[in-house]
């Protein structure tokens, strides 16, 4: 009897034991395909573009992003300022890099083809998926290139248009700009875009992202007084070694010496490498607007300078030979000759040593001994003519001799 019962209880544990595993294989299942569905519904949503550029700030449209920025649409989020800034819908499944790497070399295969319509679906395809973000960029860019190409200019503007005011990569921004620039003014629709970037730097002062493109449309369109101006301000809010560099060509174009010195001066302090030219450069300034003294200051501070080469030292006895500090210059070429390492070196070192004894005065025999080996042996042609040309200046007692 007792092992009937036991019997009886054992299968009723089995028979629950199984019942129970069934119940909950079912709601897993059920749980997972309703996820799934979700994500197929999510994946396939149309979302509306609301566009950026009406009724803002000064009554004036906008250069709004539009939807072709990606094949899937754009999303609007609005900045502190009020304004609208579009960012792509990347949808899809993420691509490894060598579905990637072979995306791009079809698209590049096409192009070669010129079946341009083919690569711009096929770029598309691309934007559609879920791809690293500087592969997105230049995609977006040959995109651009693509719409040109197929003489659809204004969407190719717009899409740089957003491009610009979202891409990271400092080469893709540069080539945006300037293909901006292009489509815009071939397009006859550049005064309005810049009229745009004005009313939007009006809005919102603190933008450096339309100031930089402003002042790039600027510098295309050779308008040096706003370049300046917009150059200037990107200075204030934060020091920029290409930015400086143009800064300094502005400033030598408008002969702004105090401005050219001080650029020199803190280029000097923020790229080290190249702190020797920059310092030169200023000393040069300097002594052509007569400040000598300043220049002489600048010239005492390269000198001792760790990283001072042989170019340099032999650049600042030339100048310390037109400003007539013959001392200082005869001490500097003395130096660069016992650092040259190559023949052609030492005698330009040494002509330049003799100019200086000579310009000193007075001659004496063995500085004209010197200078008329290097007229006759001199490996450089330069060094034997200017050497033939200080012997003649010098007089006939020095070629007698």
């Amino acid at each position: 009897m007792n092992l009937m019962q036991n019997k009886r209880i054992f299968f009723s544990v089995i028979t629950f034991l199984v019942v129970a595993g069934f119940i909950a294989s079912a709601f897993y299942f059920f749980k997972n395909t309703h996820k799934k569905a979700e994500k197929r519904v999510s994946a396939t949503l149309t979302i509306p573009v609301t566009s950026a550029g009406g009724g803002h700030g000064h009554g004036k449209a906008k250069s709004a992003p539009i939807s072709s920025v990606s094949v899937t649409g754009t999303i609007g989020r609005v900045t502190g300022s009020g304004t609208q800034e579009t960012q792509p819908v990347k949808t899809g499944n993420p691509l490894d890099p060598q579905a990637v790497s072979n995306a791009l070399v079809n698209i590049r295969t096409l192009v070669n083809k010129r079946e341009y319509s083919e690569a711009l679906k096929a770029v598309d395809d691309l934007l559609s998926m879920e791809i690293p973000e500087g592969v997105r960029e230049r995609t977006l860019l040959e995109r651009t290139r693509l719409l040109a190409t197929l003489d659809r200019k204004p969407e190719a503007i717009e899409v740089l248009s957003a491009l610009l005011e979202s891409a990271t990569g400092a080469a893709v921004v540069h080539q945006a700009l300037a293909k901006y620039f292009i489509l815009c003014r071939d397009t006859g629709v550049l005064a309005q875009h810049l009229a745009n970037r004005e009313a939007e730097m009006q809005d919102d002062p603190d933008n450096l992202r339309i100031l930089r493109i402003l002042t790039g449309l600027y510098e295309y369109s050779h308008m040096p007084q706003q370049e300046l101006s917009c150059r200037e301000r990107l200075d204030a809010k934060g020091q920029d070694i290409e930015n400086l560099k143009r800064l300094l060509e502005l400033y030598k174009a408008s002969s702004n010496v105090a401005s050219m010195a001080s650029t020199l001066t803190t280029l000097a302090v923020i790229e080290p490498a190249n702190a020797n030219a920059y310092l030169l450069e200023k000393a040069r300034l300097e002594f052509r607007t007569g400040e000598r003294e300043t220049a002489r200051r600048t010239i005492d501070q390269l000198v001792v300078s760790p990283s001072l080469d042989f170019g340099a030292r032999i650049q600042i006895g030339l100048l310390q030979y037109d400003m007539a500090d013959y001392d200082k210059a005869v001490f500097t070429f003395e130096t660069c000759g016992r650092q040259a390492t190559r023949g052609v070196d030492q005698e330009l070192c040494l002509f330049g040593l003799m100019r200086t004894r000579i310009k000193r005065g007075p001659a004496n025999d063995a500085d004209l001994n010197v200078l008329r080996n290097l007229a006759a042996n001199s490996q450089s042609i330069s060094i034997k003519t200017s050497a033939a040309n200080l012997l003649k200046q010098v007089g006939s007692r020095g070629l007698e001799r």
